[in-house]
C-alpha cells in the first residue's frame, strides 16, 4: 500500500538538528493499530547510478543496529531511517516518543557519512560502513585508535 491510499493520520513534523546535519523528522499516531512511527529522512537525494550501492550500504547498517531500519526510494533516492512502535496494552508518553525519535534521527545522522561517501565520494558499500564503525569502536574506548592497551607489571 502506497502513502498516498492510507487514511490521513495525527502527524507532527519537525526538523531535529544533529552533528552531521538536519533531519526532517515525521512522527506519526496510527490509532487503531495502536502504534506510532517516527521517519527521519536523510537530507539528501541519492543518484540513480548509486542506488544499488547505497542499497548494499543499508543491507550492512540494517544487519547491525537494534531499532528501526533504513529504507530508500528507488524510484526518486530518497532514504529514510524509521522505527514503528506497538504500544498496545500502555499509553503513549511523552518520553516514549522523545526517545524514539531520538534513536531514529541520531542513526540517520550517524550513517549519513556513509550515504554520502558511497554516493558522491565513490566509496564502496562495505568501506563506508567499516569507517563508520571503527570511528564509533575509537569513540567509545576513548583513544585514538580504538585499540585496548594492557600493560604488564
Amino acid at each position: 500500500m502506497d502513502d498516498k491510499s492510507r487514511a490521513p493520520h495525527p502527524t507532527i513534523i519537525l526538523i531535529k538538528e544533529h552533528d552531521n546535519g538536519s533531519y526532517r523528522c515525521q512522527i506519526t499516531m496510527l490509532e487503531e493499530e495502536e502504534r506510532f512511527h517516527v521517519m527521519a529522512s536523510i537530507p539528501i537525494k541519492i543518484p540513480a547510478e548509486r542506488r544499488p550501492a547505497v542499497a548494499e550500504f543499508i543491507a550492512r547498517v540494517n544487519g547491525n543496529i537494534l531499532m528501526g531500519h533504513f529504507s530508500i526510494n528507488f524510484s526518486n533516492g530518497d532514504v529514510r531511517c524509521q522505527h514503528m512502535t506497538d504500544i498496545k496494552g500502555s499509553s503513549l508518553s511523552e518520553e516514549m516518543v522523545r526517545q524514539v525519535l531520538g534513536v531514529c534521527s541520531q542513526s540517520a545522522d550517524k550513517y549519513l557519512p556513509g550515504f554520502v561517501a558511497v554516493s558522491y565520494a565513490g566509496k564502496t558499500p562495505k568501506d563506508a560502513f567499516e569507517a563508520i564503525e571503527n570511528d564509533d569502536s575509537r569513540r567509545e574506548s576513548g583513544r585514538p585508535g580504538g585499540e585496548e592497551s594492557t600493560t604488564s607489571q
